[in-house]
């Protein structure tokens, strides 16, 4: 698989993840409609057994993990929450050991989480980078697999959620996402299938808890999470009444 996944990757991904989950629903709710101004539909991505859409990439990931290294006895992760549920979920299932590392002062709800899907936690650090960091001076010595969180396979098993979303709802105009990398992989992907997209649909870029628009800077691990690193940047976001479209709004 390349760097980024083709529309064939992403189904078959697919296939695994549903082995595991059932697909989430997407659901257009009257009220949020009326209070947004717009059409609006949210993908419940809170339905699968850790809350978040990073399970599937972890399925597709330890699946692939598996296969390439048969005689893998574990692995191990830095993360503030949610790679590391996906990580110790996939792991257990594979019947791996899965340590976890989190920086202090990490969520307790996810900490918690964590242990009960099996994971060993570790606290090291200030931050998600030192956390990692001190991961990957692990991995050698305690013979266990360093997964990252941004792996070609990571993007095929999440963007399964995408293929749901656009088969799903065809006619939008704007996907806003907190994460949206695999959304616009999906995306292209269709467009190379000669899927015809709206002329104004577009991914738009992500928002943090304040509702402001932001794009993580400096250290390459803010790829896989905004939050995880003290240098980020910060826009004011707009209003989504004031694209005088109709918005799809994904959660």
């Amino acid at each position: 698989m390349t760097l980024l996944p083709t529309l064939a990757d992403i189904e078959a991904a697919a296939e695994l993840v549903y082995t595991v989950i059932p697909p989430t629903p997407q659901i257009r709710w009257p009220l949020l409609c009326a209070r947004v101004g717009a059409e609006t539909w949210v993908k419940h991505e809170n339905h699968s057994p850790v809350g978040a859409f990073k399970l599937r990439g972890g399925l597709v990931y330890m699946d692939s993990l598996r296969r390439r290294h048969p005689g893998i006895a574990g692995v191990i992760a830095a993360t503030r929450g949610n790679h590391g549920q996906s990580v110790a979920f996939a792991a257990n299932r594979a019947g791996l050991r899965a340590v976890i590392v989190v920086p202090y002062g990490n969520s307790p709800e996810k900490n918690a989480a964590m242990r009960a899907l099996g994971a060993e936690l570790l606290e090291y650090g200030q931050d998600f980078q030192e956390a990692y960091e001190h991961s990957a001076q692990l991995a050698d010595p305690e013979k266990l697999h360093l997964a990252p969180s941004f792996d070609s396979s990571l993007v095929a098993g999440v963007a399964t959620y995408a293929l749901e979303l656009f088969r799903a709802v065809r006619d939008m105009d704007a996907v806003y996402a907190v994460s949206y990398t695999h959304l616009d992989v999906y995306k292209r992907q269709l467009k190379k299938e000669r899927f015809i997209f709206p002329e104004k649909n577009r991914v738009r870029g992500a928002l943090d808890r304040q509702g402001h628009r932001t794009s993580p800077s400096g250290r390459q691990s803010a790829i896989a999470d905004p939050e995880a690193v003290a240098a980020r940047q910060n826009w004011r976001t707009d209003c989504l009444g004031g694209y005088g479209i109709s918005a799809l709004k994904l959660c």
